[in-house]
């Protein structure tokens, strides 16, 4: 699935990532994003899985980043 939103971090259980999509859902990725996405409010697209892994965050969809990429402000 695509997403658009923004990069936002929650600090929650000691903080994390999570990407806010314009629908109002939230995705948590699961995996390592790379740093130069890890800016508050930052505008990205991007193309995800759902995960099947057990979380104990309880904020948002957990999702493999599978590609995303900027968007303009």
């Amino acid at each position: 699935m695509k997403i658009k939103g923004t990069m936002t971090h929650v600090p929650l259980s000691g903080g994390f990532w999570g990407i806010e999509a314009e629908n109002g859902r939230r995705f948590r990725p699961v995996g390592p994003v790379s740093e130069e996405f890890l800016i508050q409010g930052l505008p990205v697209e991007a193309k995800v899985k759902e995960s099947k892994g057990f979380s104990i965050f309880m904020w948002g969809t957990d999702v493999e980043v599978l590609s995303i990429q900027k968007l303009e402000r």
